[in-house]
């Protein structure tokens, strides 16, 4: 049960790890491609649920 436990904490810490490296990573791609189309306010919206989306399959997944 004690190995059980430990496990499931540590695969939590990954979880939340890969978590922050990925809505990271997409965060700077949106601010790299948001330079380039500044009048585009229907890009954040979609860039919000895509982040969103990204975190909720990252966490139900793991």
């Amino acid at each position: 049960m004690e190995s059980g436990k430990i496990h499931m904490v540590n695969r939590s810490k990954e979880a939340s790890a890969i978590t922050g490296i990925l809505i990271s990573i997409t965060f700077q791609i949106g601010l790299f491609v948001f330079s380039f189309r500044k009048e585009s306010e229907i890009f954040w919206i979609y860039y919000v649920y895509i982040l969103l989306g990204l975190y909720y399959l990252i966490v139900l997944g793991w």
